[in-house]
């Protein structure tokens, strides 16, 4: 396995890590703002289709994003039956990072821990689960063009925008995300979920030592 800073070529040491810290990471409101009634109602058509599937939710990801309420709702069951396609799992994670819910934490965490599902699945449950705790941080999952197999990377993003959910998290729910990225991180196995839930550690605790940056890291590595 590989060192877990050497997973990703942009970040190859400790001290290049906290340089690449972005300054400026911009964290929309807390709270969704509220809808007109012709928004509501394209919320409920576009989620309503992907309910009675007629509509998969890869096509419908890209109309629904700003729909958090619903989404919160509506991906628990997409995640529970999440299976290893780079399509799906990169909606779901675009869609779960941006609205913080306790219904899509449950699962993600879940999957996150199940040494069973495939490490494409685990890998995207991490990449929601780093994000929750530090906005900045995101990912996605991709094909290997080598070997045909799914692998995931993270990294940073410039802007950040997420909205609490109907069921939005507090700080026992943000300290037990803390506390499943530390078990990741110790967990000892044929895939590198250890190695990225080292760097995710690595990446809050500089970003937890840098008070003067515009971050907003809710769970500092223990």
């Amino acid at each position: 396995m590989k060192p877990f800073w050497r997973t990703s070529v942009r970040y190859l040491t400790t001290a290049g890590l906290a340089t690449l810290l972005p300054v400026g990471a911009a964290l929309n409101a807390q709270q969704a703002a509220p809808r007109t009634p012709n928004s509501q109602a394209f919320c409920d058509s576009a989620t309503s289709r992907v309910t009675a599937r007629s509509v998969t939710l890869v096509a419908a990801a890209p109309a629904i994003a700003s729909c958090a309420a619903e989404t919160a709702s509506l991906l628990p069951e997409y995640w529970r039956t999440a299976a290893a396609d780079s399509a799906e799992l990169n909606a779901l994670i675009d869609l779960s990072k941006r609205v913080r819910d306790r219904r899509l934490l449950s699962e993600v965490r879940s999957l996150a821990l199940a040494r069973g599902k495939p490490y494409a699945v685990r890998g995207a449950a991490l990449i929601v689960l780093a994000n929750y705790i530090y906005p900045t941080l995101s990912g996605s999952v991709h094909t290997n063009k080598k070997t045909g197999e799914l692998t995931i990377s993270i990294g940073m993003q410039s802007h950040a925008s997420q909205v609490d959910g109907p069921e939005p998290l507090g700080e026992a729910e943000y300290a037990e995300i803390g506390r499943v990225v530390k078990l990741l991180a110790e967990e000892k196995g044929p895939t590198e979920i250890d190695g990225w839930a080292k760097y995710v550690r690595e990446m809050t605790r500089l970003a937890c030592q840098r008070p003067q940056a515009v971050v907003s890291v809710r769970s500092c590595p223990q």
